[in-house]
């Protein structure tokens, strides 16, 4: 690369080495903030995702206890709570399924997982 100088006198690549501490600090910045918001959205996606998970399974639990009340007819008056609690069971299952949180929680961790091992390859200095 030629050697210029700019309008002080000063060489170009005096001026880039003085930029690059700077440069550096920016990308280690924005690399930090990066990291910091995908752990933030894996965090909220996987705040979603296990109580539904949890409320799927414990409908789908119950539904299997009243039915099986319900079968040896030990509920009389109560048989009507056997389709609410399915119906239930079949929303949160629809929910978990419809929302994403599990996909999103695993993909915003490991973004951030790969961000912290670039940033760690670029304070070594690896590549270089």
């Amino acid at each position: 690369m030629p050697i210029t100088e700019d309008v002080t006198g000063n060489s170009s690549i005096d001026y880039r080495q003085r930029l690059l501490p700077e440069k550096r600090h920016e990308a280690l910045n924005e690399c930090e903030r990066l990291i910091q918001h995908f752990s933030k959205e894996a965090s909220e996606h996987k705040r979603n995702f296990e109580p539904l998970k949890r409320l799927s399974i414990s409908l789908t639990l119950v539904v299997a206890v009243l039915s099986t009340l319900s079968a040896s007819k030990k509920l009389d008056e109560w048989e009507w709570i056997v389709p609410l609690i399915s119906g239930l069971a079949a929303l949160s299952t629809t929910l978990l399924s419809q929302t994403n949180s599990q996909k999103t929680w695993v993909h915003s961790r490991n973004v951030q997982q790969s961000l912290q091992v670039e940033k760690f390859l670029y304070l070594q200095d690896a590549g270089s």
